[in-house]
């Protein structure tokens, strides 16, 4: 006796296709993404204002070597306008994991929230207070911590 296989089709899209299930951000998601999003772009715009403002783009870097074993001051900027490069570029990534919803993603956004509100907090002691960079912080804490959040992460499964 011959074996009967099912044949089982799969649901058409709107374009005669198989259908993607797509999911949805949720509000959470949304809020966290877009300061994550601003956090990246203003590490990006300070390091490339501070490069215009080295004059690096048109002439070069003359006047920024090493004096007599240490940066000079425009050489200390060029060395501050690399890290903020570099940390929008960390931003960058984390933002795309975030949006991909990688848990590695949401632990290395807490991780740096964490230590940027511990900067923060040191910088408002010192007298050099940021509060919008301390108010989007704490924001980022409490929307990670958010239960729907952790259920688009898979987070309770640990």
């Amino acid at each position: 006796m011959p074996e009967e296989t099912a044949v089982v089709e799969a649901p058409q899209g709107a374009q005669g296709g198989p259908r993607t299930e797509r999911r949805r951000f949720s509000i959470p998601m949304i809020v966290a993404a877009v300061i994550m999003f601003l956090a990246m772009a203003s590490y990006f715009v300070n390091g490339v204002l501070l490069l215009l403002d080295l004059g690096v783009f048109t002439r070069g870097l003359a006047g920024v070597t090493a004096a007599t074993g240490s940066l000079s001051a425009d050489g200390q900027r060029l060395v501050l306008a690399g890290v903020y490069l570099f940390c929008g570029v960390l931003a960058l990534v984390g933002l795309v994991g975030f949006l991909l919803r990688r848990r590695w993603a949401w632990s290395a956004a807490m991780t740096w929230t964490a230590l940027s509100l511990v900067i923060n907090l040191v910088g408002y002691f010192v007298g050099q207070p940021r509060y919008l960079s301390m108010l989007a912080g704490v924001v980022l804490l409490l929307v990670l911590n958010q239960k729907s959040l952790h259920r688009e992460f898979r987070l309770e499964e640990r």
